[in-house]
């Protein structure tokens, strides 16, 4: 899948964003409890699609092989930790949404 047209975030960006929110949900403690259906790679992923293409979460679901409730939770819990990773370097989740492209981390 080509991430920069679907996500607005280059190979390099998508993974920098997830090492940010892997530090925020292991530094609270989240990572042990029940196996997850989509790891957070695929959670950030999919996020991002909806966010920025504006897909329906029952497409997102059959795209990922998983139910439209399962989509439904992972996107509200990692809404909050991409702006939250967003905010350690001052840029908002709408206008990385909306530029498509977070400027400053394209340095």
């Amino acid at each position: 899948m080509r991430y920069d047209s679907t996500t607005g975030l280059d190979a390099e960006q998508l993974t920098e964003l997830i090492c940010r929110i892997w530090q925020i949900v292991a530094g609270r403690g989240e990572i042990s409890g029940r196996p997850v259906l989509l790891n957070i790679r695929e959670q950030v992923v999919m996020t991002l699609i909806i966010l920025r293409q504006n897909v329906n979460q029952a497409t997102i679901a059959d795209m990922f092989g998983v139910s439209q409730p399962t989509i439904s939770r992972a996107y509200r819990r990692i809404v909050p930790l991409i702006e939250q990773a967003c905010c350690l370097s001052g840029v908002c989740l709408k206008t990385s949404v909306s530029d498509g492209v977070c400027k400053e981390w394209a340095s």
